[in-house]
């Protein structure tokens, strides 16, 4: 990832249901905040196949990456949208983020 010299931490959150409204995510995982770094590295986490998705590969699941800052809300760096299937697939291991306005500002690569 690829980000400014702010404290990211990585959310991830799951459709409550299958065609579910992408507002209607439940949180799965808050990572912990890197203070100060802009290319952060979380260690492997370990999540049950029933919190992560539900047991359904084809489940929405939203990754968003925030900054941290001790008073107000937190502001978004960039989220994607995917499935854990689309994850399985995925040919380079890696997911674009994009912000509120659809450009591209970062990438979560799983390894």
């Amino acid at each position: 990832m690829c980000f400014g010299s702010d404290n990211p931490y990585l959310l991830i959150e799951r459709a409550r249901q299958k065609r579910a409204d992408q507002n209607d995510m439940v949180k799965v995982y808050k990572t912990t905040y890197k203070f100060s770094n802009t290319d952060p590295w979380w260690d492997a986490e370990q999540i049950s196949m029933p919190e992560f998705c539900n047991c359904n590969k084809y489940l929405p699941i939203r990754l968003s990456v925030y900054s941290y800052i001790n008073a107000g809300d937190h502001p978004l760096y960039g989220s994607v949208t995917t499935t854990t299937r689309d994850i399985e697939m995925l040919p380079d291991g890696c997911l674009e983020l994009q912000d509120n306005k659809g450009q591209v500002n970062g990438y979560i690569k799983f390894n």
